[in-house]
């Protein structure tokens, strides 16, 4: 019965991960086998391949051990570890006759993706945007752009990446996360 509901377990935390993927923090219950009451909590890193990821526990099981499997840190039986790139991470929890195995994957932000307008034709002053699509990384994003040509208005810290253009306008742009 313990190695299905484990197997259940791991099944429900992927289904719970790819749902919810774009999030930065994901928290759950996790169920146990044993009287173990545990509350998960993970923060994926800032930026894909960063070492800042973290997971934290909440057990309200008294006298409970927890001994991390595969934590090269000395916070081996702390209920937080951080410094975590993405990667699938076990701790063991005894306590009494009990003994479980917990399983949690710190996963990568999706890559920050800004696909630009090459080219936009307009008619008169009116209002373009610069990027066709921005997806990934951490929202809110931040735009910076420049009039390479100096015909153009510029903008080194914008919200938005629509601008107004009258005249044939080349741009350097940038679009950063809030993570920069």
């Amino acid at each position: 019965m313990k190695q299905f509901l484990t197997k259940y377990f791991h099944i429900l935390f992927f289904v719970l991960l790819l749902v919810n993927r774009l999030s930065a923090q994901d928290s759950f219950t996790v169920t146990s086998a044993c009287p173990f009451d545990v509350l998960a909590s993970i923060d994926e890193p800032s930026c894909p391949g960063e070492n800042d990821g973290k997971i934290s526990l909440q057990i309200a099981t008294s006298d409970v051990t927890i001994k991390w499997l595969n934590i090269p840190t000395t916070a081996i039986s702390s209920p937080v570890v951080d410094q975590l790139p993405a990667g699938i991470y076990k701790c063991m929890l005894s306590g009494g006759a009990c003994v479980d195995t917990l399983s949690f994957t710190v996963v990568d932000p999706p890559e920050l993706l800004a696909v630009s307008n090459r080219e936009v034709v307009c008619d008169k002053a009116s209002a373009v945007k610069l990027f066709e699509s921005v997806t990934g990384g951490r929202p809110p994003y931040r735009y910076s752009y420049e009039s390479v040509n100096a015909v153009g208005p510029s903008c080194l810290d914008c919200n938005t990446d629509e601008v107004v253009v009258d005249a044939t306008t080349t741009f350097h742009v940038t679009v950063k996360d809030s993570k920069g």
